[in-house]
């Protein structure tokens, strides 16, 4: 049931050519941090006599972070498919019902968002201790979940679901929030999950593992209880 629930999404994401860019983007993502990382950085410092190292983990934590946002919204936009032709609606009615469709809608987004995350870290070379990448790899999918559901929730079709996944896309400042002199916006970043995604890339400690999933734990389970009342 779950392949063919992935074959039909396959289907679905090949009819529509923006859903196909932003799978693909997560490559060119990885592609373009690798050589602003490896090549971009060294030719900066020679050329305006600066030492970015301080600020280099930084360019890992934003390439990690944009991964799941991109394939939250193509979850995002299946989930809208969906909704316009009252798929979600019918399903809740059957024995699969409301938690059954969020479990195998969630499959895809997993295994994209682990797949593409993982591969950005082993080319990058970002060093993270075992427990640290598996928190790193469960918070990237907790958020790429968070996106697609709040899309599906919030926009009323593709246009507002893509204005708002750019607007959701915005709080990755948040993840920067220590270079940020403004202790308001310190503390507001606490809340704000991908603070903490930043924060177990830059120092893997168990504080910020388990803050990270708690925080991306609430906001999951709030998009979660959104959709059920709008299906019911």
């Amino acid at each position: 049931m779950n392949i063919s629930h992935i074959r039909s999404d396959i289907k679905q994401i090949s009819r529509e050519p923006i859903m196909i860019f932003f799978l693909i983007l997560p490559v060119i993502i990885i592609t373009v941090f690798t050589l602003i990382d490896q090549v971009g950085v060294g030719i900066i410092e020679d050329l305006l006599k600066i030492d970015l190292l301080p600020y280099r983990p930084y360019i890992g934590v934003m390439a990690v972070m944009i991964e799941p946002l991109m394939i939250g919204t193509v979850l995002g936009f299946l989930m809208i498919d969906e909704k316009d032709a009252r798929i979600l609606q019918l399903l809740v009615v059957t024995p699969i019902g409301f938690g059954g469709y969020l479990r195998k809608r969630m499959l895809m987004p997993s295994i994209l968002c682990s797949f593409y995350t993982y591969a950005l870290i082993l080319i990058m070379k970002i060093e993270l201790t075992p427990i640290a990448l598996i928190s790193v790899l469960l918070m990237g999918v907790l958020e790429s979940l968070i996106i697609g559901f709040a899309i599906m929730s919030l926009a009323e079709d593709k246009i507002k679901g893509l204005t708002l996944a750019k607007g959701l896309g915005g709080f990755l400042v948040f993840a920067f929030a220590d270079l940020i002199p403004v202790t308001l916006i310190k503390v507001i970043a606490y809340g704000v999950p991908y603070y903490w995604i930043g924060q177990v890339v830059l120092s893997g400690t168990a504080f910020n593992m388990i803050m990270g999933i708690l925080v991306h734990g609430v906001f999951l389970g709030f998009v979660i209880l959104r959709l059920r009342r709008m299906v019911y």
